[in-house]
């Protein structure tokens, strides 16, 4: 970032503006030769700069057929071939449905206890799913973490909230007063507090059971 002994952020921009294009056409030594003679100019630290010369412009410069190119600045950069730069993805798409399958048939377990079972049977869920050994190695190294990751988006779509069947009126709290603290006599048993639990899952419609908590304040840890 611009620092202190640097150029201010207006002729910083503007110096960035005119180098660019010869540091992305470079080749290695030739890059680290601008960064060398521009960072300390322009107060950025070596590898911001890099950063901002090289997505500069919207266009990137590479070597075809010995020959400087540009590409378009979208997604990730390619080698020669086409292939993708870094290092392939291990857990791809066709093992995360393979893993939804499997957690699926475990009643959605979390990652801690879904990697014991899969290790533990992995010769069954390969009948059961028809897995090839790539895959079953998949599983079987698969962390808890991994696991958790892998599932992340799937298990958004089976995240609800609880619903509540009564609402708190403003007329009632305002009402009924706010209790700060306990009388001596209400921590000696025989009094209650009491609250209503629907037992209707994540939706209101049907039949279900409502059942009624009661609580005595004396049982309740601390107050006696």
């Amino acid at each position: 970032m611009e620092g202190q002994m640097g150029l201010d952020i207006k002729n910083g921009r503007k110096v960035c503006g005119q180098i660019y294009r010869p540091y992305q056409k470079a080749g290695k030594k030739g890059r680290g030769k601008i960064l060398d003679g521009y960072a300390q100019t322009l107060g950025m630290n070596r590898d911001y700069l890099a950063h901002k010369l090289t997505n500069r412009g919207g266009m990137r410069y590479g070597i075809v057929n010995g020959k400087a190119a540009k590409e378009p600045l979208k997604g990730r950069r390619k080698a020669a071939g086409g292939k993708k730069r870094g290092r392939p993805e291990k857990y791809d798409k066709g093992f995360v449905k393979v893993l939804e399958a499997v957690w699926d048939f475990f009643d959605f377990q979390c990652g801690k206890l879904l990697a014991p079972l899969i290790r533990g049977i992995i010769s069954f869920l390969a009948g059961k799913f028809e897995l090839d050994e790539k895959t079953q190695a998949l599983l079987i190294t698969a962390s808890p973490s991994t696991i958790g990751r892998k599932l992340k988006n799937k298990k958004k779509r089976y995240r609800r909230k609880g619903i509540r069947t009564t609402k708190p009126g403003s007329l009632v709290k305002s009402q009924i007063p706010i209790r700060a603290c306990f009388d001596r006599d209400e921590r000696s048993p025989g009094f209650f507090e009491l609250d209503t639990v629907s037992h209707c899952g994540f939706g209101s419609k049907g039949q279900f059971c409502q059942a009624l908590t009661v609580t005595d304040v004396g049982s309740v840890p601390g107050l006696n």
